[in-house]
């Protein structure tokens, strides 16, 4: 039983991968995994991405809390947090990802996850802003609401910039979850610092 993980992970495998897929069986497989087996991330993360991919956030929500309930592991909070970014619910995202923070100092099985909770903090402040960004780019710059988006965005960025800059340090090859965002900052607040970056990425 310790190892029947195993079977249904590449059951969900064989079911995902055969011709035509059977997404259906794979469903099944993969919730049956996450319900015997919940420590075994590959059950959880896939069934979040489905979650996700579908826009199910609220039943990814229920089902996290039930494994939360369980057990608070930093994957579990992580997850939590994810899922409720993409509900907008940010307050509450930040309480889940601030505890990930917490529970992940030194060398823990589980700390790359702390780069990935710093980065999704980042995030909080820096994809609301991309829709001021939008919404300038329709107005003129003698739009006295022009001034106020760009006050508003500059903001925002100053406050992502040191959540990003922390995934940075503890994640420096992990370019996917704060490169092009800390780009992006960095041309807005600090062209130095932009000139820099670029640089270090090699564009």
């Amino acid at each position: 039983k310790s190892e029947g993980w195993r079977s249904l992970m590449y059951m969900a495998d064989a079911y995902v991968n055969q011709q035509p897929a059977d997404s259906t069986k794979w469903l099944g497989v993969i919730k049956e995994g996450a319900e015997k087996f919940p420590e075994q991330q590959f059950f959880v993360g896939n069934i979040m991405d489905y979650y996700l991919t579908k826009g199910m956030v609220n039943e990814g929500l229920t089902m996290v809390d039930n494994l939360l309930a369980v057990q608070e592991t930093p994957f579990y909070l992580y997850v939590k947090g994810v899922l409720l970014y993409e509900k907008k619910d940010y307050d509450a995202a930040n309480v889940a990802l601030d505890k990930v923070i917490a529970m992940n100092q030194g060398d823990t099985p589980e700390a790359s996850l702390v780069a990935e909770a710093y980065a999704k903090k980042g995030d909080i402040y820096f994809f609301p802003a991309q829709k001021i960004v939008e919404e300038n780019s329709t107005l003129n710059i003698d739009d006295p609401k022009y001034n106020a988006n760009e006050a508003k965005i500059k903001e925002a960025y100053e406050l992502a910039k040191p959540f990003y800059e922390k995934a940075k340090e503890l994640e420096p090859d992990n370019k996917q979850i704060w490169g092009q965002m800390l780009l992006r900052i960095y041309w807005t607040l600090n062209k130095a610092e932009y000139e820099a970056l670029e640089k270090e990425l090699g564009y």
